[in-house]
């Protein structure tokens, strides 16, 4: 009996510690827009848009983000760890971005099939932590 009741105990544990060990498949993909933003690459920012906001919006209006936000802000420096939180209960991955003169934040949504649904890059303190 006391096997039986360890080895349930032991399977349980693994299962948590293999589920709380899954990493969040859209900060990854997050990490991806960024760079896409980095490298100017709107076509390809534009690719992983969802389906329901791509009308709303054009490839070229993607262009240039980067540019113009170093142009205000002064050259990317880095960015930090990929937060989740919930913005107007929609679930966001949130990062800092440091630039040389500025600190933003990036703010990016995904629908549940992980299509990009919109992407910000906003002040600090329009992104409140929960």
């Amino acid at each position: 009996m006391k096997k039986i009741l360890l080895s349930v105990i032991m399977a349980a544990s693994f299962s948590m510690f293999c589920h709380a060990q899954t990493p969040d498949p859209n900060v990854a993909m997050a990490e991806k827009m960024l760079a896409f933003v980095r490298a100017d690459n709107a076509d390809s920012l534009y690719s992983y848009m969802a389906d329901e906001v791509r009308g709303m919006v054009k490839p070229e209006s993607l262009k240039g983000i980067m540019a113009n936000v170093e142009a205000m802000a002064g050259k990317y420096k880095g960015h930090g760890a990929w937060e989740v939180q919930t913005v107007m209960g929609t679930r966001a991955y949130v990062s800092m971005l440091q630039f040389e003169n500025a600190e933003l934040t990036m703010l990016i949504v995904f629908n549940d099939a992980g299509r990009m649904l919109g992407i910000q890059i906003l002040p600090p303190e329009a992104v409140k932590k929960n």
